[in-house]
């Protein structure tokens, strides 16, 4: 599947902030595999922006401690001079699309029971989430959705 830059690093780190959970080992597994192939991805991103902060050192705008004045994205500020062309080549980064296999399992996974509380409590946004990453897709339901015993005589 498709998946741009700047969606890589927003899934690497929605990964990496549930891998410690204790879930149903199907689930665990899935999280594995796909923070691996996610996280091989975040890694050539990485290199290439750290290329680009490279090219701009010069320019970062600093604090009177010296310290480094960072963006909302999180990265350093430069100067007025090099704003656009800094912006343009960080934004072209993170807008290159990436090919990342996804590792798919059933959404019946995710419906399990635990009735001795061994597993760790998954938020609604964190299930949707993983669904929508790891869920293989169910034609039989979508290609009979939509048609009732009425539309079949």
């Amino acid at each position: 599947m498709k998946y741009k830059n700047i969606e890589v690093v927003s899934i690497v780190n929605f990964l990496n902030s549930i891998s410690e959970k204790k879930l149903p080992q199907k689930i665990s597994y899935a999280i594995m595999r796909n923070t691996s192939n996610f996280q091989k991805e975040c890694n050539y991103y990485e290199q290439a922006l750290k290329k680009i902060l490279e090219g701009y050192k010069d320019f970062f705008v600093k604090k009177s401690d010296d310290e480094l004045v960072m963006t909302s994205i999180g990265v350093p500020l430069v100067d007025n001079k090099h704003m656009k062309e800094y912006t343009e080549e960080i934004q072209e980064l993170l807008d290159i699309e990436v090919e990342i296999q996804i590792y798919k399992i059933d959404s019946k996974d995710f419906d399990y029971e635990d009735p001795n509380g061994k597993y760790d409590v998954l938020t609604v946004k964190e299930l949707l989430q993983l669904t929508n990453l790891f869920c293989k897709e169910d034609k039989q339901n979508n290609d009979s959705e939509g048609i009732s015993e009425k539309d079949t005589d």
